[in-house]
C-alpha cells in the first residue's frame, strides 16, 4: 500500500463578479470658465466566491467586509484660467450584516469632499511661478461618521471595507511642474 501527498500550497478558491460600471462626463463654457458635472457609479449584480471548485457558491455582496451593490460618486466643477474648483458627493448604499449571528441592517453612507487650486503663474511662461500651483483638499467635508456596526472586534463598529473612520482631512498641497 502507498500513498501521495501533494503538500505544497494551493489556492484554488475563486470569485465570479457581474455588474455595471457607468461613468458620465459633461461641460460647457459658463461665467468666464468651464462648468463640469460627473458621475460615477458601480452597481453589482452579484459576486459569487468558491473556496474550491466543488463548493457550494457563497454569495459576496451586501455583506461585512464584503462590496456593496451600489457606489456612486458625482462632481461638479468650475474652472478658469487660474482657479478650478471642484465638489464631489460619495454614496455607498445600505446593506446588511450577519457579524453577530443575525442580519443586522447598515445606514448608507454620504460623504462630501471638496477641492480648490489656484496656478500662481502661466503655465508656458517663463519664471519662478510658471508652473507653480496651490490645492486646498478637504476629504469628508462635514466630518460624517461611518455608518455603526457591530465588527466583533472590540471596540471596531465600523466597516472598513466600505467606510472611512478617519473623518475630516484636510491637506494643502504645493507643487511645480517643469
Amino acid at each position: 500500500m502507498g500513498a501521495i501527498i501533494d503538500a505544497r500550497i494551493q489556492n484554488s478558491a475563486s470569485t465570479s463578479t457581474d455588474g455595471v460600471d457607468v461613468s458620465i462626463e459633461y461641460e460647457r463654457p459658463f461665467a468666464d470658465g468651464t462648468i463640469r458635472f460627473g458621475l460615477n457609479g458601480n452597481y453589482i449584480l452579484s459576486s459569487e466566491a468558491l473556496a474550491t471548485p466543488n463548493s457550494d457558491p457563497v454569495e459576496m455582496i451586501n455583506n461585512f467586509a464584503q462590496p456593496v451593490d451600489l457606489r456612486l460618486r458625482g462632481s461638479l466643477g468650475w474652472s478658469g484660467d487660474h482657479l478650478s474648483t471642484t465638489l464631489f458627493v460619495n454614496y455607498v448604499d445600505d446593506y446588511s450584516s450577519d457579524r453577530v449571528g443575525e442580519r443586522v441592517p447598515v445606514d448608507s453612507w454620504t460623504t462630501f469632499d471638496v477641492s480648490v487650486q489656484y496656478s500662481l503663474g502661466q503655465e508656458r511662461a517663463k519664471g519662478l511661478l510658471s508652473g507653480v500651483r496651490l490645492a486646498l483638499n478637504v476629504q469628508n467635508l462635514f466630518n460624517e461618521a461611518p455608518p455603526f456596526v457591530e465588527s466583533g472586534i472590540d471596540g471596531i463598529f465600523y466597516d472598513g471595507n466600505n467606510a472611512n473612520p478617519l473623518g475630516r482631512f484636510v491637506s494643502l498641497e504645493l507643487s511645480k511642474s517643469f
